[in-house]
């Protein structure tokens, strides 16, 4: 199946995505054309010019990673300028940030330029650290979890040499002291 993510115009030099083939977004005259992923192209064997959903396909930008890198590095991936996401829409913002503007500052300027628009709909802001934290927190709960078996393990084969070592000094105790009484030396 085809990813499709609804965009504006202005995420491809937003973004610095480079076209392979074909032309990017015209402002304000392409609703309803989308740009596939090289993925997309192979799997369908689309060309520019073919109309997928009624959609027509304008250019061919480099595969994307969308999702974790645990899943398959060829995902197709369509790039649709318009307002068809339908009921259930989500709206996402990607900024990128200039050199020595805080973090902070800017997601504390979103929050305020979105605020009106928070009667009709809830806007949470994120940054891309939380949202690749969340999309591998499963991987990190578990390298804990190894993390901790691991040194669990280290602790009883420590334990384990410590016993081995009591029980090779208790056996050879008596050697020792006899060895002791005929003159031996440390």
């Amino acid at each position: 199946f085809l990813n499709v993510i609804v965009v504006t115009q202005d995420i491809v030099p937003g973004l610095e995505i480079k076209i392979i083939e074909g032309r990017t977004f015209n402002p304000d005259e392409d609703s309803g054309k989308m740009l596939i992923n090289e993925s997309a192209r192979r799997k369908y064997d689309f060309r520019i010019g073919d109309k997928w959903n009624g959609y027509e396909i304008i250019g061919v930008i480099p595969d994307i990673k969308i999702f974790s890198f645990y899943k398959s590095s060829s995902t197709p991936l369509a790039l649709l300028v318009g307002d068809e996401a339908g009921e259930d829409r989500r709206f996402y913002m990607c900024m990128k940030l200039k050199p020595g503007v805080k973090e902070e500052d800017a997601i504390a300027y979103c929050q305020k330029v979105v605020e009106p628009l928070e009667s009709t709909s809830k806007i949470h802001v994120r940054t891309l650290d939380e949202v690749a934290e969340e999309l591998y927190e499963e991987d990190i709960n578990r390298m804990s979890l190894f993390s901790l078996f691991c040194g669990l393990s280290i602790l009883i084969a420590v334990m384990g040499v410590f016993g081995l070592i009591v029980f090779e000094l208790q056996s050879r105790r008596k050697e020792i002291a006899i060895r002791k009484i005929n003159g031996a030396t440390a």
